[in-house]
């Protein structure tokens, strides 16, 4: 049997919950990440917060071009990072049946960076 070992993620940053943000039109979401550098590795996770369209309170969700954000962006600099949509966040449930828009307080942005 092969076992396949892989290295845990570790961020030099991690944003706080970010709980405020438009449920449709355009939205930027953005933090300072203080490391000096653009960081090489940054990503956006949505949390949920309630439970909400089959997720339980502490579940993640990745979110990028394609996965959570049409007509988006994230995007990183020497001093922050960030997020940008055109309309909202758009995920699936959970259970796959169909697509939702996060809304804040139900669920928060985290942002994340590695150096």
């Amino acid at each position: 049997m092969t076992e396949i070992i892989r290295a845990a993620r570790v961020w030099d940053y991690e944003s706080q919950e970010i709980t405020s943000f438009p449920s449709s039109g355009a939205l930027a979401v953005s933090a300072a990440h203080g490391l000096g550098v653009r960081p090489r590795l940054f990503e956006v996770f949505a949390r949920c917060l309630v439970a909400d369209q089959d997720y339980t309170p502490g579940d993640e969700v990745k979110l990028g071009p394609g996965a959570g954000i049409i007509y988006g962006a994230k995007w990183a600099n020497a001093s922050s990072i960030g997020v940008s949509a055109t309309n909202g966040f758009y995920i699936a449930r959970k259970d796959g049946t169909t697509g939702f828009v996060l809304a804040a307080g139900t669920w928060a942005i985290v942002l994340r960076a590695k150096r």
